[in-house]
């Protein structure tokens, strides 16, 4: 367990899973503010963790899972990662597994110009309802795209644990972490069609469980 402070910068890894298939996604968040007692990286885990699962869920088909996340603060002194499984569970998607390598895809936006002011977040395992007749991204999915992208990138994320709050705001950062490499995400597009993973197929052996 570490203590946080503000201006900590911190990079948590959400898994998610299908069968013997892991996916990871890595965010950047700053601690922006703090009420009550300092937080700490345990007391944040949890909540961040519930937020994460109300997100993901209802993008993950019925046969796979959102298992948890593992946070690290990464500057200004880097901690050992704290992980949970706060509300793992299963998607919400109805229908078969699409393809593994098929992904949902949110594209991420500052004010900075040029590729180093951009990023991708590919969202995995989306279910068979997610997708049209004709191969499309279906409408519904989309909504909950947009959703993701409103209230994990853009918007402030308030935690609330016992004895206090902290307020985080996503990021895009690239090693080192310092101020001249993180930027604010000013917006995001929500993908209307599917990108792929190629790595990511059950033809692949089994990956293990980034959270074990």
């Amino acid at each position: 367990m570490a203590t946080l402070n503000i201006g900590d910068r911190l990079k948590v890894t959400v898994v998610c899973s299908a069968g013997s298939q892991f996916s990871q996604n890595v965010l950047h968040y700053v601690i922006l503010s703090s009420t009550g007692a300092g937080p700490r990286d345990d007391l944040i885990a949890d909540p961040l963790s519930a937020a994460m699962a109300d997100r993901y869920k209802p993008l993950l088909c019925a046969g796979a899972r959102y298992e948890g996340l593992k946070l690290q603060r990464v500057d200004p002194t880097p901690t050992q990662p704290f992980v949970t499984t706060f509300e793992a569970g299963v998607g919400t998607v109805l229908g078969d597994l699409l393809p593994p390598q098929t992904c949902g895809l949110i594209k991420k936006k500052s004010s900075v110009a040029g590729p180093t002011g951009r990023g991708r977040i590919y969202i995995p395992f989306p279910g068979e309802a997610s997708c049209t007749s004709a191969g499309f991204v279906h409408a519904d999915y989309t909504i909950e795209l947009e959703a993701f992208g409103t209230d994990l990138l853009v918007n402030n994320i308030v935690l609330t644990y016992t004895g206090g709050t902290a307020t985080i705001s996503c990021h895009l950062a690239k090693p080192p972490y310092d101020s001249p490499s993180v930027k604010d995400i000013t917006a995001y597009v929500a993908s209307a069609r599917w990108a792929t993973q190629r790595r990511r197929s059950f033809v692949n052996r089994g990956d293990t469980n980034p959270l074990s």
